[in-house]
């Protein structure tokens, strides 16, 4: 029983889409690769019973079969060849010969319940998650409807910034947290749009994106996340301004090397001034902008990270700055990403 990939295109497919998936094995048992075969297609998969993710590749084989070999074995062989051969007891790539091993965990997935399709970059969300293992509640995004818009919604926050993306679709039961490293994945294995769904895995709640490339899954994780909302409810808006998000974000990417735990500051007139010093070094540079913010009482600039800055920002289009009544509450800016607030540096 044979799946062959037998052209140079298509056995550079089924390396990298190896690779991409080799990540999500099991490091607390035997490393596998599961490959199954079906007519016309041939998937590759790997799971560390927390997250998976799976490759689906055309393929000429006719036949079905099933089985799990060595991922580090099944990466290395695959850089090699992209025909396979299962004979029932190991799986030949071409000419290495890999035993099946035999009693891997297998998941038992339920039925999905369709909530929505990712329309874009799930960076956005996913920069605006905490790192910090010790919170793990701010490490996820927050997934559901709560009622602003009709369809999805998806907010995440490190306590700094806060991200919030719509999307379309319906959503069904209580909002669900996704881990952060899944949304990193949607882009890196699937690309494009996404459908996201709920799903059982082994009777526990999991989160899963599809598309036409594969799907990644992964378990949702428990607790319940801030209440996001009134932070946005309470922004009292004291002037706004609307500048091109790529020339905007190369000024500020500019004034940040400067230094890059110096924030950035912005200074409205006629023009927009983005600036930043440190020492002896200082940078200036102006734009154009729409709209217009006479700063504070006491202070008539204001100065964010610029890190967190750009990280609002889309690579065309334009972004609106709203900005709050108070320097100690956070600026709104939207773009076609969505929304974040960003928390203002005191300068």
């Amino acid at each position: 029983m044979q799946v062959l990939t037998t052209t140079a295109v298509a056995q550079k497919a089924l390396a990298a889409a190896t690779v991409k998936v080799y990540r999500h094995r099991s490091r607390h048992m035997v490393d596998f690769i599961t490959v199954e075969s079906g007519p016309g297609s041939v998937r590759v998969s790997a799971t560390n019973l927390e997250t998976f993710a799976a490759i689906d590749l055309p393929a000429s084989g006719e036949e079905t079969w099933k089985v799990s070999v060595d991922a580090t074995m099944f990466r290395d062989a695959v850089k090699i060849s992209g025909d396979l051969t299962y004979t029932g007891e190991s799986l030949i790539v071409g000419g290495m010969t890999l035993p099946a091993l035999e009693d891997m965990p297998e998941l038992e997935w339920g039925p999905p319940e369709y909530a929505g399709t990712f329309h874009g970059d799930p960076a956005f969300l996913h920069r605006a998650t905490s790192s910090d293992q010790g919170r793990p509640i701010l490490t996820g995004v927050h997934i559901g409807v709560d009622g602003w818009f009709d369809g999805l919604e998806a907010v995440a926050t490190d306590s700094y910034r806060l991200h919030h993306a719509h999307y379309g679709g319906e959503w069904y039961g209580d909002p669900v947290l996704a881990p952060r490293a899944w949304f990193a994945e949607l882009k890196r294995i699937l690309g494009g749009d996404v459908t996201i769904s709920r799903i059982t895995c082994n009777n526990v709640d999991w989160i899963q994106g599809q598309s036409d490339a594969g799907i990644v899954s992964a378990r949702v994780i428990d607790g319940t996340f801030p209440n996001w909302r009134n932070l946005i409810d309470g922004h009292e808006e004291h002037g706004s301004i609307t500048v091109d998000a790529k020339q905007f974000g190369a000024l500020v990417t500019a004034a940040g090397k400067i230094d890059k735990d110096k924030p950035v500051r912005l200074t409205v007139g006629d023009v927009l001034t983005v600036s930043s010093k440190s020492g002896e070094a200082t940078y200036s540079a102006t734009m154009p902008i729409q709209g217009q913010w006479h700063g504070y009482k006491d202070e008539p600039a204001i100065a964010f990270s610029p890190s967190y800055l750009v990280g609002t920002l889309p690579k065309t289009g334009e972004a609106t700055i709203l900005f709050d009544e108070s320097a100690l509450k956070p600026a709104i800016v939207k773009s076609e990403l969505g929304m974040a607030l960003l928390m203002p540096v005191r300068l």
